[in-house]
């Protein structure tokens, strides 16, 4: 039986069981051919004791000796270094967490653990604070503190200068504190008290009416109430510059004792309460008022003086009534029965004559006919109306009239301008 083998030349692909080589294996071109492939791997890499794993020629290194690995040239990223085991490890997700079987000893050949740069690190953070500290001295450089100190126990004096008898610097009590007698903090305007603890109980002046809360070039910003503002003498509430605004949540009440006089609600309606049979004067006699949105009056409504409406006056009711002298109207054309697009109606202008109030003379567009027409003794409050004539209307033509024109009706000329003939249509 024939066996066969596969002879390698140059661009074909070789499949062997073993390479023995006598020299080196190279690569054809550099930095591109790969040993073994993702689907392809090799299994183990053996290197004798001295080998070098060399990385783009010389930029990192692996270099091992007798039981030592080096790496040289940059760098080194893991994202977990195990020591010894998995017991004991180095882990960095956000902060670096060093995790030990037992206890973590540093040894450091300067005998001193210290912070990259003078005061920028915590020893421990709020929340997470190391248990017990054991040191044989603390030197806080002249700058720190000592916070949440639960006792401090001496035979001498207390004292935060070089002497006996000097003062505190600084004082801070964890827990109660009571001094009796009077207490004066600071000793010049230039000196501030600063509360970091919340009060529980009231704030009151030791001498009615005398002391200020803030002054005019040094003021509280925001005022925080959950009760009442209670005003014992007659006072005044201004700001000394911009506007003073009053934000209800469910609306403000301006109230003279227990009724309320002024009202705005929550969906920002004005209500005036209370006000039955007295006057109400917005304004004075040299200023101006002005209502930037709708304005809405349920009952009468008086004008003692001029009135400029510079929008539309839409005006709904069942009469308008203008008692003027004369009426002067600025329009081009005045519209009569606007209203009436879906269904026409008599319109026009009635003239009070004879002694029947509201009833007179009418001229007015008659709906039937589809002509202006005139009628009398028509009452103000008619909705159809008769008429006693019609307008003769006349059409100016260079030619005369066919059967096909004319637009009024009965009665109306047609004065051929050419022949200057006259035409009165008869049916």
């Amino acid at each position: 039986m024939a066996t066969w083998r596969k002879v390698i030349v140059s661009g074909s692909n070789a499949e062997l069981n073993q390479i023995s080589a006598s020299g080196n294996i190279v690569p054809v071109t550099d930095n591109t051919q790969t040993l073994g492939t993702a689907a392809k791997p090799f299994g183990d890499l053996f290197l004798g004791s001295g080998g070098v794993i060399n990385l783009n020629n010389g930029d990192v290194t692996l270099t091992h000796a007798s039981n030592l690995l080096t790496i040289t040239g940059g760098s080194t990223r893991v994202d977990k270094l195990e020591i010894d085991s998995a017991n004991d490890h180095i882990d960095v997700s956000t902060d670096m967490v060093i995790t030990s079987a037992q206890d973590i000893t540093l040894t450091p050949g300067g005998a001193n653990v210290k912070p990259g740069s003078d005061s920028s690190i915590d020893l421990g953070v709020s929340g997470t604070a190391f248990r017990t500290l054991f040191v044989d001295s603390i030197n806080m450089n002249g700058q720190g503190n000592l916070i949440d100190v639960v006792n401090i126990t001496g035979s001498g004096h207390v004292s935060m200068s070089g002497t006996s008898t000097g003062s505190f610097g600084r004082l801070e009590i964890a827990g109660d504190a009571t001094i009796n007698g009077n207490l004066t903090f600071g000793d010049a305007n230039t000196d501030s008290v600063s509360f970091g603890a919340e009060i529980d109980s009231n704030l009151i002046p030791n001498i009615d009416d005398t002391y200020d809360l803030g002054s005019s070039d040094k003021a509280w910003q925001d005022l925080f109430l959950e009760g009442d503002i209670t005003l014992t003498d007659a006072g005044t509430v201004k700001t000394a510059a911009g506007a003073l605004t009053i934000d209800g949540a469910a609306g403000v009440n301006i109230q003279e004792g227990s009724a309320t006089v002024i009202s705005i609600d929550d969906s920002q309606n004005l209500v005036l309460n209370n006000i039955s049979g007295k006057t109400v004067t917005i304004g004075h006699s040299t200023s101006e008022t002005t209502v930037g949105d709708n304005l809405t009056v349920t009952g009468n409504a008086s004008i003692g003086g001029n009135a400029t409406i510079t929008g539309n006056l839409d005006v709904n009711g069942t009469l308008t009534t203008i008692d003027t002298t004369n009426l002067a109207i600025k329009d081009q054309l005045v519209i009569i029965a606007s209203g009436s697009d879906s269904a026409n109606v008599d319109g026009g202008l009635l003239v009070q004559s004879g002694s029947v109030a509201n009833s007179g003379s009418a001229f007015y567009h008659d709906t039937d006919s589809e002509r202006w027409a005139v009628a009398k003794q028509i009452a103000a409050s008619a909705l159809a109306i008769t008429p006693d004539q019609f307008m003769v209307t006349v059409t100016l033509n260079t030619s005369a009239p066919t059967d096909s024109d004319g637009q009024y009706g009965v009665g109306e000329m047609w004065v051929e301008t050419d022949t200057q003939d006259i035409f009165i249509r008869t049916n």
